[in-house]
């Protein structure tokens, strides 16, 4: 009897154990796999660039740190002023940025507009991937997804200078191969560099940097240009940048002239009999000479000859008598 139960009772119980290893091989209530997620995103907060009295450039890096599609990352720029104490002044830019999927990271970055100058600001990199099961990220005006938010950093404005004051001057000197630019700088009190920027077209290509101080006055400025290509136009412009701001002058031209063509002439042949310096008149002039009209006689030149007539006549006169008279 007993043994009977006994062989009752192992059979069901040998059923339950190769069950149950079936079971737990095929993973069935593995907890691992049932938890299994995409890693979470990673945000580097970086220094902000380009600060000026009212606006700002915030840098950061994101990495997805996976290649599925729920790695695919959003990120947004959280921000507000130190004294708040929050990111009172909400996230930028409006619509997230899509940093994709990878695991490499991927540089981010977005301006501040509408700054008030001398004031200290307070900003973070907040990333947020598309796993959005049981999630509930608001960030980045995302819904739901695995967030993650890097290190909060600061920045000050600066009080408002204003941005240099500058003209593009004249060429001078222009040659086949070279130029001179020129122009002025007015820094306004504040640390000023400028640049001449060349090119053959508006978009030149060519920068060269220079300091102009940082006085109160209009400072002459100038650049050679070197190596330049003969019978071509060239674009310039003077732009100049500090703490205010960035001013550009106006595009001006100029033309490089081209190298003169020379003609190899054949020598010229001396004359066997030099020319005469004295003009020798023609038979023509001398006819015409010949022919000329006397010149017409004054009164006075006829009352003279008519009294010399007059005296030749009575003298003759004269001489008839006295020989007549002596005959007698």
């Amino acid at each position: 009897m007993n043994t009977r139960q006994t062989n009752r009772f192992r059979f069901p119980l040998t059923m339950l154990v190769i069950l149950a290893t079936a079971t737990f091989a095929t993973g069935a209530f593995d907890a691992s796999a049932a938890d299994a997620s995409p890693p979470l995103p990673s945000a580097s907060t970086e220094g902000a660039s380009d600060v000026s009295y009212d606006t700002a450039v915030l840098n950061g890096n994101v990495d997805p740190q996976g290649a599925g599609s729920e790695s695919d990352t959003k990120w947004c720029f959280e921000y507000g002023t130190l004294q708040s104490g929050e990111y009172d002044l909400g996230s930028v830019p409006a619509i997230a940025g899509d940093a994709g999927t990878g695991t490499s990271d991927v540089p981010v970055s977005v301006q501040l507009t509408g700054l008030a100058p001398g004031a200290v600001y307070r900003y973070r990199l907040v990333a947020v991937n598309a796993l959005g099961t049981g999630l509930t990220s608001t960030a980045c005006a995302t819904q739901g997804g695995q967030e993650t938010a890097g290190s909060e950093e600061t920045f000050t404005t600066p009080l408002y200078t204003p941005p240099p004051t500058l003209s593009t001057g004249s060429v001078r000197a222009v040659s086949q191969n070279a130029a001179i630019v020129t122009g002025t700088v007015d820094p306004d009190g504040s640390r000023t560099s400028y640049q001449f920027q060349v090119g053959i077209d508006t978009s030149y290509g060519v920068q060269v940097f220079g300091e102009a101080g940082e006085g109160t006055e209009l400072q002459s400025v100038s650049l050679e240009l070197r190596t330049l290509q003969p019978g071509t136009t060239y674009h310039y412009r003077l732009v100049a940048n500090n703490t205010g701001g960035t001013t550009y002058g106006a595009d001006a031209t100029f033309t490089t002239p081209i190298f003169p063509t020379s003609t190899i002439l054949p020598p010229a042949v001396a004359p066997l009999i030099a020319t005469p310096t004295t003009k020798i008149p023609s038979a023509r002039t001398v006819v015409k000479q010949k022919a000329a009209k006397p010149k017409k006689k004054t009164k006075k030149a006829k009352k003279k000859k008519t009294a010399k007539r007059a005296r030749k006549a009575r003298n003759t006169a004269t001489h008839n008598d006295q020989h007549t008279g002596g005959q007698r």
